[in-house]
């Protein structure tokens, strides 16, 4: 015990100046517990000093003091027994209370020799003569540490003069306009808080520390009055934006947080400031260390607000999450709960009201244009937050799509309300937009209002049959009411077409349908509204045009179905009337050939009946058959053209597109595509998947088929219908635009241009082969007279036209054969398929 209290004795009066007393005690406490262990060694003092060392920051000045305590505590720690290290402790006390001053001496100091040691050697040993150290090489080491300290107390000592003077009383002169640490913690919970103290100024941003603050809590306050100016900063720009009011509200929500923590950051450097147990600057830092990390992080993003949007910025925050650093990540994920709660707000406000924010922050954003109506919208994937997967932000956007194209055009008031109301509880319990849950909600929200809008468009407004009847109509895939049409109206289509008046179209087309198979669409009352969308107008082409060249049908659908089948979006209506425009070309060469083989079968029998100029008859109906000859080959060749453009562009696409729609079937849990075979007999193609009964038999267990079963979306029926329009005008025989196509080798044309070229020639054929016609009836009329100067005059004419005639036939035959050889040439296997149909 009694050595205990010399060594604590010495320790405070070696290093009690340079050490504070709450670390002096734990230093005591530290070097008796290691000198009463039995491992006690000089290491292990040296350790125990370099730490607390390391705590005081000891200055270059109180250097020497240590190292006089680690010497003095080796040779206690490497004693023998106890007395002789409390004959030790005694001794440098002994040395310590009588320390002479020294000296004035400047001459060079006599060296240290073998008699001053002997001189001393009963100081250092009074316990022990000197050869007791000679049993060991231990023994030995201790002379060296004995002659050590012997030297530095010779040198420091030896030849000082007794001085009673404490340090403290030479050092406080050079100390006394320092501020104490003390002094110090009085005025920095002011600076913390952006407050100019007596010592600490602001000034333009920066806090001004005095001169005389030694290094060491200089230091330590530049690291401190780092939070005082980001503090200082972050209140500033939360004050400038909170008057501005022009932030949106995610960024809104930002800056309360931000204006939060500051508060929170206030109230604890208050709370600081008188709690008794902060005496350094160092527990000050301590705790509010993580306080700089928090306003760095809020500084960053507060810097760059305003080139942020406000899904930016809630990435961001979801990103530092998942940061490797313990103390951001909490800092980010408070941030973030924040903002997230808002967006939430937004995101079930889309999903079950339709509604969207006004400040562009969702990735659902209503195109400023447009009226307020599906078509409105986009979606705008690089504002998907990334939380958010992929898929389920595309099925968030659809399921509010829909929802609105449902409610605002659809009138499906009362659905969508049951909808929204079930979805909204069920959306509010749950904890949070990234969660699996939150994903597998949205899921069956999706199916479920993608099922019923394609059931609504089906059963309501019969998607599906006006998909046929366009097909029918405006591509002409029904003959019989085309015909019908062309019969009943070819008598005021031979008038001028600003003569056409438009009752006597709706009258026809009336009468048309009447007569023609589309009549079962008026006797069913459901279907009604089906064939009502059909209407015949006539185009704007200018004067001088005739109604064959001016007339188009058209078709006007229900509402909702003018957004699916893009009636009234990118030129819907034109893409239909350029397919009806080209086959109207056809079918009115069809109708002109028709009419006049029939003329000319008529006349042909009255000549026969005639019973004089036998020999001039014969030559006329000779000749009659050559030229109807020709006429056949051109008429077959139109057909062939007819033919090709019904069969192999318009049904084939049509059927793809049937097919496709016929893949989704309610409530079906797979989708089998069907063959039919030549003998009729439909069969699968494929294998098909077992039933789920023997699957379960077996134990097998069955991946889910949600996500076979769905219905197209309406975005994806409106894609449909545009590739089905596209797949038929992209054809090289259509393809009116000409964009990126090859010219023909030998003709150097475009395919659709010669095309148009040959249809045009084919009906002037009609016209001369019309007009031959009429000048045969003028000849059967003069024979039956037996008027022979007329009858001179219209052989005259009569052989001039056959001249014309033949000669417009070869024309078109060159034009085909130019044709048919630039179909071959071209390297595709289509169109080499086709020239052999053409030939």
């Amino acid at each position: 015990m009694e050595l205990e209290n010399e060594v604590s004795l010495v320790i405070s009066e070696l290093v009690s100046t340079s050490l504070p007393l709450a670390l002096l005690r734990p230093l005591i406490k530290d070097i008796i517990a290691i000198l009463n262990s039995p491992a006690a060694s000089g290491e292990g003092v040296s350790m125990i000093l370099k730490k607390y060392r390391g705590l005081a920051d000891i200055g270059q000045e109180n250097l020497p003091k240590w190292q006089k305590l680690e010497n003095v505590l080796r040779l206690i720690a490497s004693s023998s027994s106890s007395e002789e290290a409390l004959a030790y402790v005694r001794f440098v006390r002994t040395v310590l209370d009588e320390a002479p001053q020294r000296s004035p001496f400047n001459g060079p100091a006599p060296p240290l020799s073998f008699n001053s040691l002997e001189k001393h050697d009963s100081i250092m040993t009074p316990v022990k003569n000197t050869l007791a150290y000679a049993e060991s090489f231990e023994n030995i080491d201790r002379y060296s540490d004995r002659r050590s300290i012997l030297s530095s107390a010779y040198r420091g000592n030896l030849r000082e003069t007794k001085n009673t003077t404490s340090l403290a009383s030479l050092s406080n002169p050079y100390y006394s306009g320092v501020p104490s640490e003390e002094e110090i913690l009085k005025s920095v919970p002011y600076t913390l808080l952006a407050t100019t103290s007596h010592l600490f100024k602001f000034d333009k941003g920066s806090v001004h520390i005095p001169d005389n603050v030694p290094n060491g809590e200089s230091g330590i306050l530049h690291m401190l009055f780092e939070v005082a100016l980001l503090y200082q900063y972050l209140q500033k720009r939360v004050e400038d934006y909170k008057a501005s009011g022009t932030l949106s509200p995610l960024k809104t929500a930002f800056i309360a947080h931000i204006n939060t923590q500051l508060h929170h950051y206030m109230s604890t450097v208050n709370t600081l400031s008188k709690n008794p147990q902060i005496q350094s600057l160092r527990a000050l830092y301590i705790e509010i260390h993580h306080f700089i990390f928090e306003f760095r992080i809020y500084h960053s993003f507060i810097t760059n607000l305003q080139s942020l949007r406000g899904d930016q910025l809630l990435s961001q925050m979801h990103n530092l999450k998942n940061h490797g650093d313990v103390l951001v990540k909490e800092i980010s994920t408070s941030a973030y709960q924040s903002l997230a709660t808002l967006y939430y707000e937004y995101v079930i406000n889309w999903l079950t009201r339709g509604q969207l924010e006004a400040h562009q922050e969702f990735f659902v954003e209503v195109v400023p244009s447009s009226q307020h109506n599906a078509t409105a919208l986009q979606y705008s994937a690089e504002k998907v937050p990334s939380f958010l997967p992929k898929l389920t932000a595309d099925e968030i956007f659809m399921i509010g799509k829909t929802r609105v194209f449902l409610e605002r055009d659809c009138k499906e008031i009362q659905w969508v309300n049951d909808s929204s109301q079930k979805f909204s509880s069920i959306y509010r319990s749950l904890n949070g937009e990234g969660s699996t849950e939150f994903q597998s909600v949205v899921h069956s929200h999706y199916v479920e209002v993608i099922s019923f809008c394609r059931k609504a468009l089906e059963e309501k407004y019969a998607f599906s049959g006006v998909l046929g009847l366009l097909k029918n109509v405006l591509l002409m895939g029904k003959g019989d009411f085309i015909d019908q049409m062309i019969q009943n109206s070819s008598e005021f289509l031979q008038e001028p077409s600003v003569s056409l008046p438009s009752y006597k179209l709706t009258r026809c087309l009336q009468e048309s349908i009447k007569k023609s198979s589309l009549k079962k669409f008026l006797q069913k009352p459901y279907l009604n509204s089906i064939v009502n969308g059909i209407d015949a107008r006539v185009l704007e082409m200018g004067s001088g045009s005739i109604g064959w060249d001016v007339f188009t049908l058209d078709y006007l659908p229900a509402k909702p179905l003018t957004f699916v089948l893009d009636f009234n979006h990118n030129g819907g209506r034109k893409e239909y009337l350029r397919l009806f425009n080209f086959l109207w070309r056809i079918k009115k060469n069809n109708f002109f050939f028709q009419e006049q083989w029939l003329r000319n079968n008529s006349l042909m029998r009255d000549f026969k009946r005639l019973r004089r100029n036998q020999p001039l008859v014969r030559d006329v109906m000779k000749k009659m058959d050559k030229i109807n000859t020709l006429k056949h080959n051109v008429q077959h060749f139109n057909r062939k053209i007819e033919a090709y453009c019904f069969q192999s562009i318009i049904d084939k696409n049509f059927r793809n597109l049937q097919k496709k729609l016929s893949m989704e079937k309610p409530g079906s849990e797979t989708q089998v595509n069907v063959t039919v075979l030549k003998s009729g007999l439909k069969v699968a193609s494929g294998i098909l998947r077992p039933q789920s009964q023997l699957l379960h038999q077996l134990g097998v267990k069955r991946e889910s088929s949600s996500c076979h079963n769905m219905q197209y979306t309406i975005d994806e029926l409106k894609e449909m219908h545009d590739h089905y329009l596209q797949a038929m005008l992209g054809h090289e025989l259509l393809d009116s635009s000409n964009k990126h196509k090859k010219l023909g080798t030998f003709t150097n044309q475009h395919y659709p241009s010669s095309l148009i070229v040959i249809l045009g020639e084919i009906f002037e054929f009609i016209l001369q082969y019309s007009e031959l016609n009429e000048l045969v009836h003028e000849l059967l009329i003069q024979l039956s007279l037996q008027n022979e100067d007329g009858i001179s005059a219209l052989l005259s004419r009569l052989n001039e036209l056959l001249g014309k005639v033949v000669s417009r036939y070869r024309w078109i035959q060159k034009t085909c054969y130019y044709f048919i050889k630039d179909l071959k040439a071209d390297g595709d296997t289509e169109l080499f398929s086709v020239s052999r149909i053409l030939r």
